[in-house]
């Protein structure tokens, strides 16, 4: 599973001026934690609940 991390408007920023938002594990990442984590939360909860009902 890939988790982007980026905040959605500095995206568009990057998208207008061509370029593109620090690599994973780079030091010059600084992703948009909260959304993140609980975007992740909610895959992850929702994978197991898909995993347990079959």
């Amino acid at each position: 599973m890939w988790s982007g991390s980026t905040n959605s408007d500095l995206m568009k920023q990057l998208n207008y001026e061509s370029k593109k938002p620090f690599p994973k594990h780079s030091p010059h990442l600084n992703p948009d934690y909260e959304k993140t984590i609980e975007t992740g939360l909610k895959v992850m909860a929702g994978n197991v609940i898909g995993l347990m009902s079959k």
